[in-house]
């Protein structure tokens, strides 16, 4: 499956998909969010396994929000712990930058948007820079905003001029660790609050679970009722703080959810109300 990204709308990209007959029918998207990159305690060894495997299987990349952590920076009061080798200079920023666009550069061709995290939104607030946008720029390729969406379009194949659709939402995350709901509580609020998308994704509380959320639905020139189902899943993240001391250990924090989410939509023909239409199946995957 070959696919390209492009911009549509504000906070809105097109991933349009093509298949030349006898290739895959099947689309795969590696979610990757809360790397927190340049922190110590960041498991580039899992990072760099898991984008090496979205390679291999031409995955589509969406970093949802946190590539970095960026807490080394003039006034913060965190930048006497903390950093990795390397970066303890006064152009600390700049560094950074160049370290993530290195590592980041033999998967840039795989990598269909950059999106903010809290993180990166407190740097742009407080130093007046857009880390998503600098990162992205320099790799060649698109970035989104906190929240947005991306439609994911398919024909059905080489020569056929039917298509279909998926509607992805996608928010970094807000509020914090929810250590008794994991922060699935939030999935009823989003299903209210976008209905018109088929998977809702979110990052942040560096918690990993999906959840589905079945819905009857009517079209309303046909009056016929159908039903599906809205997919919520929430990404990892790949920093691993220790908990016997430190932040994590005085908030009472257990170990996160580290990795993150594969997702795999296939067009499939299916026969709904009598008649032959194209879905598009959806898997979710974690990535251990």
């Amino acid at each position: 499956m070959q696919w390209t990204v492009e911009d549509s709308a504000e906070s809105v990209h097109r991933l349009v998909c093509s298949r030349k007959n006898g290739e895959e029918r099947q689309l795969t998207i590696f979610v990757c969010s809360d790397a927190h990159f340049d922190s110590k305690e960041c498991n580039r060894a899992l990072l760099k396994k898991h984008l090496d495997m979205a390679v291999e299987k031409n995955a589509a990349i969406i970093i949802l929000g946190d590539w970095f952590d960026a807490m080394r920076s003039t006034g913060d009061r965190r930048m006497t712990h903390g950093t990795r080798e390397g970066l303890d200079r006064l152009d600390y920023l700049d560094a950074l930058m160049d370290e993530s666009v290195t590592f980041l550069e033999p998967y840039k061709k795989n990598i269909a948007l950059i999106t903010q995290g809290n993180h990166e939104s407190a740097m742009k607030r407080h130093h007046n820079t857009d880390l998503t946008r600098r990162l992205a720029v320099r790799l060649g390729v698109k970035h989104g905003p906190y929240r947005g969406f991306v439609i994911v379009g398919f024909t059905a194949s080489e020569n056929s001029t039917a298509k279909c659709s998926c509607s992805i939402y996608y928010d970094h995350g807000s509020g914090g660790a929810a250590p008794v709901t994991r922060g699935v509580i939030k999935t009823n609020r989003r299903a209210v609050m976008v209905p018109d998308a088929d998977i809702v994704i979110s990052g942040h509380i560096h918690e990993r679970w999906t959840v589905e959320v079945p819905r009857i639905r009517v079209n309303y020139k046909s009056h016929r009722i159908s039903y599906d189902r809205q997919i919520h899943a929430s990404s990892g993240t790949y920093k691993q703080e220790p908990l016997d001391e430190g932040w994590a250990a005085e908030k009472g924090f257990g170990p996160p959810a580290v990795g993150g989410l594969w997702i795999n939509l296939t067009p499939t023909k299916i026969v709904a109300g009598g008649r032959s239409v194209i879905h598009v199946a959806t898997e979710i995957i974690h990535a251990h």
